[in-house]
């Protein structure tokens, strides 16, 4: 082992938990900025290597299937595009794409083959059980449907392929280190990367559009419109800007979108004075995303918002000091985390928890499988709980654990 594993090496307050801190990206992106100022501990906590936990980089994640949901309409968007463009379609019009939705498996074939996909990268994820992948399998499949009707939506305002078809880009997703590009030609291309390698920042666009009239940069959102979404266009234009790969003639962006199922936004191009204050605050904070992972451990910075779906707040004592509520406050609809510390077992499926507050109060904790190994005397912390009802006893707290909840014993 190396001196510098050793130096970025670190210890978490679950037993058996350890990594290493990630190095310093070679490339930032939109979202990986966003996430690292929201939150860096939850940035590096996420992307750090945990040798003992599997291969893979990062800690495993949980299915969340909203997200998953919109990545599988991303995923239908992109297919269909490039299948459209290949083929020559040169106008939405239904009698245009219907032979090639029947090469891709009809509406319903293309987006199960999406949420296959998505699927399968859990598929050695030591977190996640083959039942809980098949319950989002299911609510995926309920709602391909909706998938289509979304990708529908879009189509039927002219959003996929209306131009020249073009040869697809041949980019993957973006990867830490530069790669290659193509330059951009005439044309309609489906997950474009673009990449500014001074600036040391990368992102994919959605769709870019070169034709007679301009530059068009358009991106898909599923949910709700957000001010943060014209933002990450912008980006995409000064990107685009700078990427003399992709874009060696230096044509300007002309128009920027951003595509919703119900509507679309038009997003002001900046001028000069604009793009050029953005790369600076850009370049800025990069620097400051950079000096963060160069000396761990980061901050944390805890919040509702941030910490929902974050999927390493078991591993973060910052989270457990400030934002699960007390048990007494849990309303039974609420799904919640717990931290006490075990007392004694009630029966094969119960135990006795007392909470962190002094004075500290008992709590009946039900599990879902008989013989929970709880360590008596051991502070534990459980996510994903709920409050419930003792009929024998009203009064008592109780929380109840569902086949999703997770607990870790923890070392303070």
């Amino acid at each position: 082992m190396t001196d510098e594993h050793e130096r970025l090496r670190f210890e978490t307050d679950v037993p058996g938990i350890w990594g290493y801190w990630p190095a310093t990206p070679t490339l930032w992106s939109y979202s990986s900025l966003k996430e690292m100022e929201a939150c860096p501990r939850r940035w590096m906590l996420s992307r750090a290597d945990y040798p003992d936990i599997w291969a893979r980089r990062g800690y495993p994640s949980l299915p969340v299937t909203p997200a998953i949901f919109g990545n599988v309409v991303h995923g239908v968007i992109e297919r269909l595009t490039r299948a459209l463009t290949t083929a020559g379609v040169r106008s939405p019009a239904a009698g245009d794409v219907v032979g090639v939705l029947g090469s891709l498996g009809g509406w319903r074939g293309i987006v199960l083959d999406a949420v296959e996909r998505e699927l399968a990268r859990f598929d050695d994820n030591p977190r996640v059980s083959t039942e809980r992948v098949e319950r989002v399998r299911s609510e995926l499949v309920r709602r391909a449907p909706e998938a289509a009707d979304q990708v529908k939506a879009f189509l039927g305002r002219g959003i996929l392929p209306t131009g020249a078809a073009s040869e697809p880009s041949g980019e993957g997703a973006a990867t830490e280190a530069p790669r290659r590009r193509m330059p951009a030609g005439p044309g309609v291309h489906a997950e474009r990367t673009v990449t500014a390698e001074a600036l040391r920042v990368t992102g994919t666009i959605d769709q870019l559009v070169l034709d007679d009239t301009g530059v068009t940069v358009t991106d898909f959102k599923t949910g709700s419109e957000d001010d943060a979404h014209d933002e990450q266009v912008r980006l995409y234009a000064l990107l685009w800007q700078l990427d003399k790969q992709t874009n060696p003639g230096g044509q300007p962006v002309t128009h920027l979108r951003v595509v919703y199922p119900s509507h679309e936004r038009s997003v002001a191009v900046p001028d000069a004075a604009q793009m050029h204050a953005l790369e600076v605050a850009t370049a800025a904070r990069v620097a400051g995303a950079d000096q963060l992972t160069a000396a761990p451990p980061p901050p944390a910075a805890p919040s509702e918002e941030t910490c929902h779906y974050c999927r390493v707040k078991h591993l973060c004592d910052a989270y457990w000091a400030a934002i699960p509520p007390s048990v007494s406050a849990a309303s039974p609809a609420q799904w919640f985390d717990f931290e006490g510390t075990v007392l004694r077992p009630n029966g094969s499926r119960s135990w006795f928890v007392a909470t962190p507050t002094d004075p500290a109060a008992e709590v009946l904790v039900r599990t879902v499988e008989t013989d929970v190994p709880f360590p008596i005397g051991q502070r534990v912390r459980l996510l994903g709980v709920r409050r419930s009802q003792d009929p024998d006893k009203p009064g008592r707290l109780v929380i109840s654990m569902v086949a999703t909840s997770e607990w870790y014993p923890v070392v303070v």
